[in-house]
């Protein structure tokens, strides 16, 4: 819970910069290779802060399982 709340707080204060810029991109469309990352990060906030704000603990009940992540690496 310790690195999910840390992530969480170091996303916060730059969220509304980061959702400005992926708004001017249309939703399903191409995103450039280098707000590519910005994208991932953001929807792992997504993912992270119910745990955080609602539930202080990793598992969200009736959330994503965490045995169905599976880290991959494209390159």
């Amino acid at each position: 819970m310790k690195k999910i709340t840390a992530f969480y707080q170091a996303m916060l204060p730059r969220l509304p910069e980061i959702l400005e810029l992926l708004g001017k991109y249309p939703a399903g469309g191409k995103i450039p290779k280098d707000v590519e990352l910005l994208y991932h990060l953001s929807l792992s906030m997504g993912e992270i802060a119910p745990a955080v704000e609602l539930f202080d603990q990793p598992g969200v009940p009736y959330g994503f399982e965490l045995q169905r992540f599976k880290p991959t690496h494209e390159g």
